[in-house]
């Protein structure tokens, strides 16, 4: 009995073993992206999206990272806003293939809708972060992989390693602009490793008018895909008086089409 003891106290003072954890999935395989975000600010507006899309990888490769053609099949993004007591709702359905359904508001603002049934390319390198360049491509991209972008470790990372990314996340009134701070929590190598994400703002000027950011979330990476299978985060703002001024609620869940 003391020998096993000393052997599992041995055990945990031997350095674990490391892991990288690195955006690069199967070649040739389709990515099936699932996103759904929710912008709220108590009595003023409200806004919402469900989107579905694929990644198709290509021929081309640049230094960054992996170009991929992105093709949005479902977008359905609704807005409702309070304006002196009156409710104003609109709604934007897209499924390619078929014409774009504008309701309501989401008429007079529908530009941006127009050109997103085309195809658009992104750059994700092997960290995981994303880029694209005009607008409707940034527009189908965010709808597509979420409004807050994700970053994996630059280092092999074990269970109780750190790291952190810059993020910019826009809000109605003042944006976010700090950190996400990440946490691995568990590695169950060959399977999954799940990362907890806590955001802080990084100039906190807002702090002194008694405003306030606080956010948290969670990532899960798979080793047997190498990408990152979900990924879901909620960021608020609230007064001096503790009172919610906005909130961002983000999920994002990756799969391989078969």
């Amino acid at each position: 009995m003391k020998t096993a003891a000393g052997l599992l106290a041995l055990m945990l003072l031997l350095p674990q073993e490391k892991v990288a954890l690195t955006w690069n999935p199967p070649a040739g395989k389709v990515l099936v992206a699932k996103s759904k975000a929710r912008f709220t600010s108590p009595g003023k507006s409200e806004s919402s999206y469900e989107c579905e899309s694929e990644l198709h990888p290509t021929a081309d490769s640049v230094l960054a990272g992996r170009v991929f053609t992105l093709r949005v099949h479902r977008l359905q993004s609704l807005l409702r806003e309070k304006v002196k007591d009156k409710d104003k709702e609109s709604e934007v359905l897209f499924e390619r293939g078929k014409e774009i359904v504008l309701k309501g508001e989401a008429l007079e603002g529908s530009g941006p809708f127009k050109g997103i049934g085309d195809d658009h390319q992104a750059v994700i390198n092997s960290l995981g972060r994303r880029d694209s360049d005009q607008l409707n491509d940034h527009l189908a991209e965010t709808m597509s992989l979420g409004v807050v972008d994700f970053q994996l470790s630059p280092d092999a990372v074990g269970a109780g390693s750190t790291w952190e990314s810059e993020v910019h996340v826009p809000f109605p009134g003042d944006d976010f602009i700090g950190t996400l701070k990440y946490k691995v929590e568990r590695i169950d190598k060959g399977k999954n490793a799940r990362i907890s994400i806590k955001a802080v703002e990084r100039d906190p000027i807002s702090g002194e008018d008694g405003v306030t950011w606080s956010g948290s979330g969670t990532l899960v990476y798979s080793f047997e895909d190498s990408l990152i299978r979900e990924f879901k985060i909620g960021v608020k703002r609230t007064g001096k008086d503790g009172a919610q001024l906005a909130s961002l609620d983000q999920e994002l869940k990756v799969s391989l089409k078969p």
